[in-house]
């Protein structure tokens, strides 16, 4: 036996389960496809890179292939009506080394679509029960929230208040007469010095990589997993799970650079590797026991594929905001009307970028053929007025929207590549029509010289519901524990348990909070194991 508890994937719900088990005794074992990185390695390759995207520090691998920013056909396969792409980070730390960081809780009808508004499906779990573990993860992230957050909580948030931007104020200034009001935000990111790292500096570069660490990461809980013990297997690609008696996981599979398999035995199994590498995972593990995958008697994992379809603008002010002080994000503007006729149509939120993109700018001003004086000129006016509103517009669970493997194409490391089949429905696209009016009704609000909307094209990098949970194994893969229906010793964390998106909320406080539930449930069922 390698370990009592072998988890998949070193990102934040690896992390913390493997922490936590680790700290309650346990020998926990942790395999990680991509190569162990430190932030120093991640700055390096962000200096050595031309590009500038979330992804441009990652490590690129053939043993460890992931998608890319730039070809949304690069990884996956595309076969719906639009192009899926998502970001994912297939090194030790996951993709939590560059993130916006927003963590705020799903609200409490959220988690009851089906009762609350006849829509969706409802979760085995409610607001109440998965409260304290929602406080528990904002306490492990230190989670920076606002006084203005009403929802019921056991703890206050670690930090409050961050400290605003000048663009926020100013535009809350502007704003406020016709009732568009700008909120403050909750984020896991420091405001003062906490748990061992420092307080935001403004630097700016929350993505693609925090320079300091206020910012908090999956590498934070990995570091001290490691402290506690825990083996971090890095550059060990799971390939798949063996089936053992009494339909129990008895090894994983997994493929090392030099192309050489090897396994490992536990008592108890996590699959943490990501929304859409979980599916994968289990639809790989097929045997004759499992033709379809373990875990998959319900024909319910790929299913329900989801994540937040998105509307972009980006604005040139008549006045100066002089954006890029400060995080990179920080707010949203309570829009009226945003989260009502849930019935008819998506929920869509409003977010302010207070990103400084001096090389989008510059791009564009070189293209219009400008030069000298005037290059310059141009120059320092978009400079201090450029900025982005963006909004997240959620989807509801679709069983033909889905992840299917196409064993005939494989990635650079054999394994079948994800076949996505992925598709905007009338409710999600009355939420981006939504979202469209909303930017529209603020950018003129506000005053600007220049906009350019981009609507649906692309997604939030949140995939979620492809190993749903619920009461019913039937439709369903896991239990309100996370544990598989099928397994007695497998379990799932990560956002591909979630059977709702959970409105427009960023996924990583809830991901965080199940994934704390999962290693309790764990515990409590050792002695069973």
């Amino acid at each position: 036996m390698d370990a009592d508890v072998i988890v998949v994937g070193a990102g934040v719900a690896g992390g913390l389960i493997a922490h936590r088990l680790a700290g309650a005794g346990l020998k926990v074992l942790v395999l990680e496809g991509g190569p162990d990185v430190t932030r120093a390695d991640l700055h390096r390759n962000f200096l050595e890179t031309r590009s500038y995207t979330p992804v441009s520090p990652d490590p690129k691998t053939d043993y460890a292939p992931t998608t890319r920013a730039d070809d949304p056909d690069a990884y996956l396969i595309n076969t719906g009506q639009v192009r899926y792409n998502a970001h994912m980070t297939k090194a030790v730390g996951g993709t939590t080394w560059h993130w916006t960081a927003r963590c705020s809780r799903f609200g409490d009808d959220e988690f009851r679509l089906k009762s609350a508004f006849g829509i969706g499906v409802d979760w085995p779990v409610s607001y109440a029960e998965l409260e304290p573990f929602y406080s528990e993860a904002e306490q492990e992230f230190g989670v920076s929230a606002p006084s203005s957050d009403t929802r019921p909580r056991s703890k206050p948030a670690p930090m409050r208040d961050f400290a605003w931007p000048h663009m926020y104020t100013v535009l809350h200034e502007k704003l406020k007469p016709y009732g568009l009001i700008v909120e403050a935000g909750a984020y896991a990111r420091n405001n003062r010095d906490y748990d061992g790292r420092p307080a935001c500096r403004g630097n700016n570069m929350c993505w693609p990589l925090c320079p300091i660490g206020a910012q908090y990461g999956g590498i934070v809980h990995i570091d001290k997993a490691r402290a506690l013990g825990v083996e971090i297997r890095s550059q060990s690609l799971v390939t798949g799970f063996e089936q053992g008696a009494g339909r129990r996981i008895a090894r994983v599979r997994y493929r090392r650079p030099d192309g050489m398999i090897e396994s490992a035995t536990a008592r108890v199994f996590v699959v943490a590797a990501n929304g859409m590498e979980n599916a994968k995972l289990l639809l790989a593990s097929r045997d004759e026991q499992a033709p379809q995958g373990i875990a998959n008697a319900s024909d319910q994992v790929g299913r329900n594929f989801m994540d937040h379809a998105t509307v972009l603008t980006n604005l040139v002010s008549q006045e100066p905001l002089y954006p890029g002080r400060g995080p990179a994000t920080f707010g949203y503007i309570d829009y009226e009307g945003g989260g009502t006729d849930r019935t008819l149509r998506a929920k869509a939120d409003l977010i302010v970028d207070n990103k400084m993109s001096v090389d989008v700018i510059a791009g564009d001003v070189l293209r219009e053929g400008l030069a000298g004086e005037a290059l310059d000129e141009e120059l320092r006016f978009r400079a201090s007025r450029s900025f982005s509103l963006f909004s997240e517009v959620e989807m509801l669970p679709d069983g033909e929207s889905r992840i299917t493997l196409d064993w005939e194409r494989r990635d650079s490391a054999g394994q079948p590549r994800m076949r996505v089949n992925f598709s905007i429905g009338d409710y999600t696209s009355g939420g981006l029509d939504f979202a469209a009016h909303m930017h529209e009704e603020v950018a003129t609000r506000i005053g600007t010289v220049r906009r350019q909307m981009l609507k649906g094209v692309y997604f939030g990098h949140h995939p979620a519901g492809a190993t749903r949970m619920g009461a019913d194994a039937r439709s369903s893969v896991v239990d309100r524990y996370c544990r598989a229906h099928d397994h007695p010793n497998l379990y799932v964390a990560g956002s591909s348990v979630f059977p709702t998106l959970g409105g427009t909320d960023s996924p990583t406080l809830t991901i965080a909070a199940l994934a704390l539930r999962t290693a309790e449930a764990i515990l409590a069922a050792r002695d069973h194991q």
